[in-house]
């Protein structure tokens, strides 16, 4: 069974390419809709680290 991760930290799954996409919600728009920032990377901890990084 997969661990809870933290606060922050997104969302964060596998493609069927293969290569790893995170999103995370970074407040609403003007307009109120979510601003959903994504990343995509070839490893799980690239992801990760560019989710901490921004």
């Amino acid at each position: 069974m997969a661990g809870k991760r933290s606060n922050g930290e997104g969302s964060i799954r596998k493609t069927k390419s293969g290569s790893w996409r995170g999103e995370i919600m970074d407040g609403y728009t003007p307009d109120g809709k979510k601003n959903m920032i994504r990343f995509t990377a070839k490893t799980r901890a690239e992801v990760l680290d560019k989710i901490r990084t921004y």
